[in-house]
């Protein structure tokens, strides 16, 4: 069973929410990081390479946004269609490091056409 840890910044920038770190321990001794987050309000980025960005590295075609969620949260999504005049949505995640992987599906199945790298180098 893991813990989790917090701590919630003073300061806030004008009209945002505060800054909150996440740390994530193995067990109740604390001995074991196995995640670090931050959350701003508006998106979350591992700080370590750890659980939560091995899981967005683990998405892969033909997941379900049902997994995603479950392993990354949910986010807000822009909709597109694709080449193929079909709906598609589009979800990017903060990796670790940087990295931005964006996550392209079918609206209508829910199913994951693809991931990639979009970071901006």
């Amino acid at each position: 069973m893991s813990v989790v840890s917090e701590w919630q910044s003073r300061k806030t920038a004008a009209g945002a929410w505060p800054s909150v770190l996440f740390v994530v321990f193995s067990d109740h001794r604390k001995t074991n990081v196995i995640d670090v987050l931050q959350c701003d309000g508006t998106s979350v980025q591992p700080l370590v390479d750890g659980l939560y960005n091995r899981n967005l590295l683990a998405i892969h075609k033909g997941d379900s946004i049902d997994r995603v969620y479950a392993v990354l949260g949910r986010k807000d999504c822009d909709y597109a269609r694709g080449p193929d005049a079909k709906w598609r949505v589009r979800f990017t995640y903060l990796g670790y490091g940087g990295k931005f992987k964006r996550i392209e599906a079918d609206a209508a199945t829910g199913l994951v056409l693809g991931v990639t790298d979009v970071t901006v180098d």
